[in-house]
């Protein structure tokens, strides 16, 4: 690794190769006011159908979330998710 925060790199050591390197073209905005899914092109191409009700996901996501709450009220997982949230900017 080489460089911090946006500027870092993923270099082959034994090579002296760039293998992965951030490029600002690929990023997207954190809130996007509108977004709308399609299902269509696969259930045209490849067959699929969904098998979890809309009610069924915001159930799901509502879980995660109360989960990460309730993991995050424990001390001991406290710094455990700096980490894995943190990103070095």
């Amino acid at each position: 690794m080489a460089g911090r925060g946006l500027d870092e790199t993923g270099i082959d050591a034994a090579r002296q190769r760039v293998l992965v390197k951030i490029d600002r073209r690929y990023f997207r905005p954190t809130e996007v006011d509108h977004l709308v899914g399609d299902p269509s092109k696969a259930r045209q191409q490849l067959g699929w159908h969904h098998t979890v009700s809309f009610n069924e996901l915001v159930t799901e996501m509502i879980q995660a979330v109360i989960e990460t709450v309730k993991m995050e009220a424990k001390p001991r997982n406290r710094a455990k998710l700096r980490r894995v949230y943190t990103c070095p900017l």
